[in-house]
């Protein structure tokens, strides 16, 4: 598999698709081997269909690695 990314200011980005309730867009992410969570901007989240509105802190969510706890 082949992937295109670019450099920034020592950053790996990639580009993604994020598939919402209502929408799917394409979206820059910085690649961090370590990280064991991923962050989308609230503006993001709500173009795509999520009603952050409803999202208390400590509801638990579904990632690709398991579930996590919401902080918001």
């Amino acid at each position: 598999m082949n992937y295109d990314f670019s450099i920034y200011r020592r950053s790996i980005i990639v580009e993604a698709q994020i598939k919402g309730i209502n929408d799917s867009m394409g979206v820059s992410f910085i690649l961090d081997t370590g990280a064991s969570k991923t962050i989308i901007d609230a503006d993001v989240a709500n173009r795509l269909g999520f009603d952050l509105k409803r999202l208390k802190d400590g509801d638990r969510l579904m990632t690709a690695k398991g579930g996590v706890n919401s902080k918001y």
